[in-house]
């Protein structure tokens, strides 16, 4: 981000696929709502995480490979200072911000779909490590040579004002829900192999 909080305005600053084809999606919908009237609600979502992510995949995301690491009595892993933060969201806000966008009257636009608030890794790291009650310590190695974004953090002031949507979970009730969803899941993997 070249500032934060990050508004819909923000530049984009892309330099991926992943990041190429959101940017495509969007400006394939305004195309459509130029040339054939269809009204829109484009939202961005910024760092989801919660119940149906993939926990066994190569791309899993660092709060399974977390759980995994503590699990297997190992420390979670930061590369760098823990100092990168991110704007995480639970799946169900999604969700919610997703009805929010479908009910209300909005016929174009694009809406942040975050919650505002930005948590940095070594503190992620600290809430996983109390709730799973480990004694572990974090484990910090040197940063990647390919390091994505240092800070994250959506300025939701038009998707509460437009849309109504705020988020309701927050990150320490969201990483509960998260571990007792990937515990339900292990045992129902478990329970298939036998």
């Amino acid at each position: 981000p070249t500032y934060i909080p990050m508004d819909e305005k923000h530049p984009y600053n892309n330099d991926t696929f992943y990041g190429a084809a959101k940017i495509g999606n969007e400006h394939m919908a305004k195309a459509f709502r130029a040339m054939y009237g269809l009204n829109y609600v484009c939202l961005r979502p910024f760092n989801v995480y919660g119940a149906r992510m993939d926990i066994y995949g190569v791309y899993t995301e660092v709060l399974i490979r977390w759980l995994d690491r503590i699990d297997a009595g190992l420390p979670p892993i930061i590369f760098g200072d823990g100092k990168q933060s991110l704007d995480f969201i639970y799946v169900e806000d999604v969700a919610r911000a997703t009805i929010c966008a479908l009910k209300s009257k909005v016929n174009e636009g694009v809406y942040n779909a975050g919650s505002g608030r930005e948590t940095d890794l070594t503190t992620l790291a600290q809430k996983i490590l109390k709730i799973t009650k480990s004694k572990l310590s974090i484990e910090y190695q040197p940063q990647r040579a390919v390091a994505h974004v240092n800070r994250r953090k959506a300025d939701i002031k038009k998707a509460k004002k437009d849309l109504g949507f705020v988020t309701k979970i927050n990150v320490e009730e969201g990483l509960k829900k998260l571990i007792a969803w990937r515990e339900e899941v292990r045992d129902l993997n478990k329970k298939k192999k036998r």
